[in-house]
């Protein structure tokens, strides 16, 4: 394979070829599909040593789905092979953002 060619795995996870970048936006993905219907995650900065993602939950017309939202996020990041939970803050009913930190390799 030429290295100018894309393959699908650089393709996975909006563009990130650094795969400790990419399974941040994966865990970030993840969470798009298990948090609960509406919520909205996203991750930032996922190819520095702090990842930020930010969650938004859904509008104030979709009534919120009783189960503790830091809790799931933070089973989610503890599978992670590259990425430590730090912490977090914000408001789970308006908008949060949840620290990680990259694992020392």
């Amino acid at each position: 394979m030429k290295l100018t060619e894309i393959t699908v795995k650089d393709k996975f996870v909006g563009n990130l070829k650094d795969p400790v970048a990419q399974e941040a936006q994966s865990s970030a993905d993840h969470l798009n599909k298990t948090a609960g219907r509406g919520y909205s995650f996203n991750a930032y900065s996922a190819d520095k040593e702090l990842c930020t993602i930010i969650g938004r939950p859904p509008g104030f017309e979709e009534e919120l789905e009783e189960f503790n939202m830091i809790d799931h996020i933070r089973a989610v990041i503890n599978k992670s092979q590259h990425w430590n939970y730090k912490t977090w803050n914000g408001d789970v009913e308006e908008e949060f953002a949840v620290y990680m930190v990259r694992r020392e390799a």
